[in-house]
């Protein structure tokens, strides 16, 4: 029930300025990829983090998390021809990513964390980033199209992102439904 009125709270609030200009693109299984699925998705105003991590988790998903250099890509790349998902008509600030900063005494590049407490062991900054200006740069989004692929540190201040992609895993039975890659999948769990 608290989940409901979460996601109607959300709709509320975001309906009128949520535009989803992608459906949810699946990274299929096989040669290291993960199966699951990334929606991006575009507003008409600024959203700070923990709003888009709010909005990401009552649609079922998470703020994406990026841990290797072959997702990195493919994530980046489903945004990169949208201009929608950058703030300005130079690509200077991109969508919100999962990625936010826990610990304040390692600034600026110690402390970071995903929102799914995945290993923070790939990153793929801008040079001279993250760089904690003003010190209140705490969460991750790509940095621009002018740096394509890499991620920037931003705080709740002057350019915040419109846009924010979310990851989804599949449920079991949706990778069943998926076909025989999802009963070989179930096969070697049980195993």
């Amino acid at each position: 029930m608290r989940r409901l009125i979460t996601v109607i709270v959300l709709l509320f609030v975001f309906g009128s300025a949520t535009n989803l200009h992608a459906s949810r693109v699946e990274w299929s299984v096989g040669d290291g990829n993960n199966g699951h699925f990334y929606e991006p998705v575009a507003l008409t105003q600024a959203i700070t983090w923990i709003d888009a991590r709010d909005a990401a988790v009552a649609a079922g998903g998470y703020l994406c998390t990026i841990t290797s250099v072959e997702e990195n890509k493919f994530v980046f790349d489903l945004v990169k021809d949208l201009p929608e998902m950058w703030r300005d008509e130079n690509g200077a600030t991109g969508p919100w990513l999962g990625g936010y900063q826990e610990n304040k005494d390692s600034e600026p590049a110690g402390g970071w964390r995903w929102v799914t407490d995945e290993d923070w062991g790939y990153t793929n900054w801008s040079p001279g980033q993250p760089d904690n200006m003003a010190n209140v740069e705490d969460w991750l989004h790509f940095h621009g199209t002018q740096y394509p692929y890499q991620w920037n540190d931003v705080g709740y201040y002057l350019d915040l992102p419109h846009s924010y992609i979310v990851e989804y895993v599949p449920e079991p039975a949706t990778i069943l439904l998926l076909g025989l890659g999802g009963l070989s999948l179930l096969r070697r769990r049980k195993m």
